[in-house]
């Protein structure tokens, strides 16, 4: 996210280097602290805030690089589209198991009645970290078991993607509900969260948290959803609309959020630039440009376009 003079300006092989630190959003910050990045660094609107982190429906999380799990989309890793949204605002949306799934499969299972199920995000601490984090927030649908997919209602059970888990950050999470983060990037605030902190997890001998049961939030003790309100914020942008509106919006409306995120992509692009130092893209775009097809599951790929 920043530009500057190349490290080693005489050798072409290194012209991507920079001596400028580089500045990234804090994956454990609250609604509000993202906001202020995105002002501080980009110039951006709580809407374009919202708009640019869309682009989170592709790609997946790796825990070897940042200690973050799990997938934004289940099988929907290389769509681009509003399902980062409709997660987001915890719209009813079929449930996809891995389990006794061969690749290709692709059928949703739902709840008692054959319909959409409904969800819920739950936090976890994962004590990869010194102060119990990082924290992520994970999907879980109300749904029947694959074994008994005719269930009755009492019979529904809440569940994860086991190995593909739906993800989301606070920082993510933040732009649609509100609470807290402490100093650690643990969450507060809300109910749920009482006993959700390094006193109630403690560590094993081996360095684990302790008391698995805390590092999910619980409500009148049994684990569950927290009850935090949603973000109300002014967008900070054209019009009045609340953060968690604008969330809201674009999980209706997937024509509205690309027609928003195509700017805020630019204007990412092109900070730290003058106006001078771009020139516009041809208006042919990409149309003579031939890029090979690259095995995605092959760590020494190359992509190269002529």
């Amino acid at each position: 996210m920043s530009t500057g003079a190349p490290t080693e300006p005489n050798d072409v092989s290194h012209s991507f280097k920079t001596q400028r630190e580089e500045l990234h959003p804090d994956p454990q910050a609250n609604g509000p602290a993202t906001v202020d990045f995105f002002k501080n660094n980009f110039n951006f609107s709580g809407r374009e805030t919202v708009a640019i982190l869309g682009a989170h429906t592709l790609g997946r999380l790796h825990v070897e690089h940042s200690l973050l799990r799990y997938v934004w989309k289940t099988r929907s890793a290389q769509l681009f589209n509003n399902g980062y949204y409709r997660n987001l605002a915890k719209k009813n949306d079929w449930y996809y198991p891995t389990e006794g799934r061969t690749d290709g499969e692709c059928a949703g299972v739902g709840n008692s009645k054959g319909e959409k199920p409904e969800a819920r995000w739950m936090p976890v601490a994962w004590g990869d970290t010194v102060v119990g984090g990082n924290v992520q927030w994970l999907n879980e649908k109300l749904v029947c078991m694959a074994d008994n997919p005719n269930c009755t209602e009492a019979e529904e059970v809440w569940r994860f993607v086991s190995g593909a888990d739906e993800t989301m950050l606070s920082s993510d999470m933040g732009l649609y509900l509100d609470f807290d983060t402490d100093q650690n990037g643990i969450p507060f605030g809300c109910e749920g969260f009482e006993d959700f902190n390094m006193e109630k997890w403690g560590r094993t001998s081996t360095g684990a948290l302790e008391n698995k049961r805390f590092t999910w939030t619980r409500v009148n003790g049994m684990k569950a959803e927290p009850k935090c309100g949603l973000n109300k914020m002014p967008g900070k942008g054209p019009g009045t609309m609340a953060m968690h509106e604008i969330v809201e919006e674009y999980a209706d409306n997937q024509d509205k959020w690309l027609a928003d995120f195509i700017p805020a992509l630019e204007k990412v692009l092109s900070n730290g630039y003058s106006d001078t130092a771009l020139t516009q893209a041809p208006s042919s775009g990409m149309n003579d440009v031939d890029c090979a097809i690259q095995n995605p599951y092959d760590g020494d790929r190359i992509y190269k376009c002529f």
